[in-house]
């Protein structure tokens, strides 16, 4: 199978960690396809990622006399990693990822002719839907988040880019197996690879705060990872005598010390990270509704045992509810109760890690846990309504020129964008040593994107995480009473890209 684009993640790290050291030395499933099927093998041996160095992109003769090459995407937010901070940088200085940028849009405007130019929108969703049915030729590229692109997909607003010359979605700086998992019939209108690093801070991941894996005798995750024992049993095992009431009121409280920080949200990204998927797309153009599969409905009930468990772990959603938070604190107060020195684990983002650089306690991030030590791998997955997609709006009026400059803007990100990156994640220590950043090896290449949570049919996505977030567990019954509505959902989407 083909490789994806972080199999050179190891060979990067490795550099970066052995020149940080010698810096260092100079001062002092469900059923049908299982993951394993729709996810491409990730090797790291240094003789490949130097084979991949020297493939090029297939590339046009022709020069296009300053065409603007128009990047539309949603208005940057000061500080947020979900905007698309990677498209364009006026210039050069001195900032890792705006250098990284800047060079890889000057090496392609250079070789074509042409000039990247962003357009800022309050909602590319919309303003795209906007003009493609007025017929305006807008933009070239629309970037959109995953779910929005799978609105647009199914709405007839995209082109499929296996269709565009000179695209070659097969070459290493495409991520060719999370589009293969997204593309419904074979379709591709969704596609991610070196040119977006949006969608590397919607993985997700574990946190754990060091002092207190000490303190409760979980410092040795990183050994039970590697030897594979990385399970959910374990994780609830570590989290279990960790809650405790510290303000002496006689009550576990969002101001209190707790086994683990979740949400709602964890419940889907844990799901993955068992294996499972709500839906599979096939080769054939049908789609499997896996949620009924046997497996599946045994990671699931295990799923509500764990996410009921309120003494062991605070759900952030009930914060209103339980403590009178207020609803627009509750990922704030959610956040303080690990920054604060208040919580083993929690559940997060590679975006959400960016802000723990001034933890006082030192923490590891690491891969979400197996199901059991049967699961074939970790699996990893991608917060499909923050990490951002490349999409072409059907109103493209030159496939060629927007081809032709597409491939290498992803090409030249590979040299340039990806490497900054992951220099990025250790000069400004989002990961605190070399073991977290070995595992982003896991967290990155291995991620699992589940073509049902991404298009959300029959709501089934919100379906899942209140069944196993319920007081009382209505996993079968639930699934049972909107399957008809989520197939039917499914049964459009099979008609619409036929």
């Amino acid at each position: 199978m083909k490789k994806s684009r972080f199999s050179t993640i190891s060979l990067i790290l490795v550099l970066l960690m052995t020149l940080t050291t010698l810096v260092t030395a100079c001062g002092s499933g469900g059923e049908g396809k299982t993951p394993a099927d729709t996810r491409l093998a990730v090797e790291s041996e240094v003789t490949e990622a130097v084979t991949e160095a020297e493939i090029l992109p297939e590339t046009s003769d022709t020069t296009y006399d300053g065409h603007e090459f128009r990047i539309q995407t949603n208005k940057l937010s000061e500080g947020s990693f979900w905007s698309s901070f990677d498209v364009y940088a006026e210039e050069e200085n001195g900032d890792l990822i705006n250098d990284a940028v800047f060079a890889r849009n000057r090496a392609t405007e250079e070789m074509y002719g042409c000039v990247i130019v962003p357009i800022y929108v309050d909602n590319s969703v919309n303003t795209a839907k906007s003009n493609i049915t007025a017929g305006d030729d807008f933009a070239d590229c629309v970037i959109v988040t995953f779910e929005g692109g799978a609105t647009l997909a199914q709405n007839g607003f995209l082109i499929e880019f296996k269709d565009v010359p000179y695209v070659d979605l097969e070459k290493p700086w495409w991520d060719t197996e999370m589009i293969n998992m997204l593309a419904i019939n074979n379709r591709a209108y969704i596609v991610t690879g070196d040119l977006d690093l949006v969608d590397n801070y919607g993985a997700w991941n574990l946190i754990y705060n060091k002092r207190l894996a000490k303190n409760y005798g979980a410092d040795n995750i990183y050994e039970t990872i590697s030897d594979g024992k990385w399970t959910l049993d374990v994780l609830e095992g570590l989290c279990k005598d960790v809650s405790i009431d510290l303000d002496g009121d006689g009550k576990l409280t969002h101001l209190d010390q707790w086994g683990l920080i979740s949400s709602k949200n964890s419940v889907t990204s844990t799901f993955n990270s068992c294996g499972c998927t709500i839906a599979t797309a096939n080769d054939d153009g049908t789609i499997s509704f896996n949620l009924n599969a046997p497996r599946t409905v045994n990671v699931l009930n295990r799923l509500y045992d764990f996410f009921s468990d309120t003494n062991m772990q605070l759900l952030t959603e009930n914060l209103p509810a339980n403590f009178g938070v207020a609803s627009g604190e509750i990922w704030n107060v959610a956040k303080a109760a690990f920054t604060e020195g208040r919580a083993l684990f929690r559940v997060s983002v590679l975006a959400d890690n960016n802000g723990f650089r001034d933890m006082e306690d030192d923490f590891g991030i690491v891969p979400l846990p197996k199901y059991d030590e049967a699961q074939d791998d970790y699996w990893g997955c991608v917060q499909a309504w923050n990490a951002k997609s490349y999409t072409l709006p059907k109103t493209s009026t030159d496939l060629s020129r927007t081809g032709a400059i597409l491939e290498y803007f992803c090409y030249a990100s590979k040299d340039t964008l990806t490497p900054a990156y992951f220099d990025l994640v250790l000069s400004e220590k989002v990961a605190r040593d070399a073991e977290s950043v070995e595992l982003l090896d896991i967290v990155l290449s291995k991620r699992i994107v589940d073509v049902g949570m991404v298009y959300k049919w029959g709501d089934c996505v919100n379906m899942l995480k209140n069944a196993c977030t319920a007081e009382t567990n209505s996993i079968a019954s639930t699934i049972a009473a909107n399957q008809e509505k989520i197939m039917a959902a499914m049964a459009e989407a099979e008609d619409a890209f036929a």
